[in-house]
């Protein structure tokens, strides 16, 4: 059961590693919840993961990534960042829609194509911070921002 992993970080890298059942003591935390939630930024919106966001917060991690099983099929979320870029891996689940905020960059591509180029992808809006929100259903990604 999920409860019973944990994660840690080495290398720059999450790893998740087996332990004791989190309803054995008081102290235990869920590490993959936390690691979904927090630093993929994988969050329901809507009912039944109908809606989510992914929101990366990779800090100082090169990558991360991760398959979370929702009642709509599996969500797969892989980050890469380097100093010249920031690229997201994303499988979204049949009737499922997202949005996914994009860091500040010079160019933002979709599956190779500019993101307001492809069909099904919307831009709604740039966040305080910079970001870009943009929509997409169920699919796979390919999210490019070169810096």
């Amino acid at each position: 059961p999920i409860w019973s992993y944990y994660g840690s970080l080495r290398n720059g890298r999450y790893l998740i590693a087996r332990t004791r059942n989190a309803a054995q003591g008081v102290d235990s935390v869920c590490w993959p919840v936390v690691f979904l939630r927090e630093l993929l930024g994988v969050k329901p919106t809507g009912r039944g993961m109908s809606e989510f966001t992914v929101r990366p917060q990779l800090g100082s991690l090169k990558d991360a990534e991760a398959t979370f099983a929702s009642p709509r099929g599996d969500i797969f979320v892989k980050v890469e960042k380097s100093p010249s870029a920031f690229r997201l891996q994303l499988t979204v689940p049949g009737e499922s829609r997202v949005a996914v905020f994009l860091p500040k960059g010079k160019d933002r591509r979709v599956n190779g194509k500019p993101s307001d180029q492809l069909p099904g992808v919307e831009k709604s809006k740039e966040t305080p911070e910079g970001e870009i929100v943009v929509h997409v259903v169920s699919g796979e990604y390919e999210f490019l921002v070169t810096y």
